[in-house]
């Protein structure tokens, strides 16, 4: 296979703009790097501010091809304005799909009806689960009611999107452990879901470079580029530009759009990214790369850009 970017248009500007707009969460989850992540003695609750955000949806408009996802190291709805920001992005990004994944405990039907109607296209639920058994040792919270909430919390989305015509996209999702407790889970998940999502993501579990040991995952022989580095821009809730969301650190920074003089345009057409491009289809892997194993081959034949181009079906 050949590696590459698949459009033209794909190599001056990023196919997906990941935009983490907060680093607070209200779970704890085993799977997640975020309960390490706030013991760090440099932590310190951040939300993105308006200014940054402008600037990132000012040059996103101007790219209709590239897609705008709202993510967060920690859950996006904690962010005070993140109704506000889907607003201001539709404005000068019309053309443009906007995606957001969620814990979805926050996602009440007064902020789902706001964002739907401010024009969300997609929305990912994470649930990782289909008992409440399975759900309090996963998805961590101190709400008892989380698992119950949820649920409903989607199911009350569906309606308000159906009975409101909005256009907005639902799916769920559900992190597979190399199990067959596991698996066996999933498929309980399917059948609950089915017939109400619009689609079930399956995810394999992420170790975070390393640093969540619940499986050991073996990196396939040859190992192939991150599909990563030709799609996605990744950045942080202070506005720098990341390597790769799983720089939790901030050790492998590309750029800061605080900087009047820097874009996400340079800083994806710049020499850094170029470099790690090249070396990667060398079977050079170097930087925050090097011991990863939660690269996803099928990203090539399989991205998740596809499930969001799925959007456009009615």
């Amino acid at each position: 296979m050949q590696y590459d970017f698949f459009l033209a248009e794909d190599a001056l500007f990023p196919k997906m703009v990941v935009v983490s707009i907060t680093n607070i969460c209200n779970y704890l989850c085993t799977q997640c790097f975020y309960p390490r992540y706030i013991k760090q003695p440099e932590y310190h609750r951040h939300d993105m501010v308006m200014a940054v955000f402008c600037r990132i949806a000012d040059e996103l408009g101007r790219h209709h091809s590239s897609i705008l996802r709202f993510i967060a190291w920690g859950e996006p709805l904690l962010h005070p304005d993140v109704v506000e920001f889907m607003q201001y992005a539709r404005r000068v990004a019309p053309g443009n799909l906007v995606t957001l994944i969620t814990n979805g405990y926050w996602l009440t039907p007064d902020r789902s009806h706001a964002l739907m109607a401010a024009g969300l296209n997609l929305v990912e639920i994470s649930i990782d689960a289909a008992t409440p058994e399975t759900y309090h040792r996963v998805r961590v919270s101190c709400n008892p009611d989380a698992f119950s909430k949820v649920e409903q919390n989607v199911k009350k989305m569906v309606s308000q999107r159906n009975n409101f015509e909005f256009r907005t996209r639902i799916v769920v999702s559900f992190i597979v452990y190399p199990s067959k407790e596991s698996e066996a889970e999933y498929v309980l998940f399917e059948q609950k879901w089915n017939g109400i999502a619009d689609e079930i993501i399956r995810r394999p579990v992420h170790t975070f470079k390393g640093s969540v040991q619940l499986i050991k995952k073996q990196m396939s022989a040859p190992r192939p580029p991150c599909y990563g580095l030709w799609a996605r821009c990744n950045i942080n809730p202070w506005g720098q530009v990341n390597v790769c969301y799983n720089d939790w650190e901030n050790k492998y920074v590309l750029g800061d759009l605080r900087n009047p003089a820097t874009s996400i345009a340079s800083i994806w057409q710049g020499r850094i990214l170029t470099r790690l491009r090249a070396a990667q289809c060398k079977g050079v892997f170097e930087g925050i790369c090097a011991g990863c194993h939660d690269y996803n081959p099928d990203a090539w034949s399989h991205p998740y850009e596809q499930v969001v181009s799925r959007c456009y079906i009615k």
